[in-house]
């Protein structure tokens, strides 16, 4: 699970989710009006890490700052 925190009606929310729910959430801020997506990995004893978000032909990738993919979802709902 990753800690996300997106800005929307305006208002800053942080959820922790699998990347599953992280591609919905992206993929659809088209729709839902999300925006300011920032996401973080968590590991016991250490710093919560920033990851980047990259989309490309229904692709949502995550990658360090160094640009070492960390995962991807591919094929969320079209809409």
């Amino acid at each position: 699970m990753y800690l996300i925190t997106f800005k929307y009606d305006d208002e800053f929310a942080a959820e922790f989710m699998h990347m599953w729910q992280i591609a919905n959430v992206y993929g659809f801020s088209d729709c839902n009006g999300a925006t300011d997506f920032k996401v973080y990995r968590l590991s016991p004893d250490k710093d919560p890490e920033r990851l980047y978000i990259h989309e490309e032909n229904h692709c949502i990738a995550l990658f360090t700052a160094t640009g070492e993919q960390v995962t991807e979802y591919e094929d969320w709902a079209v809409h």
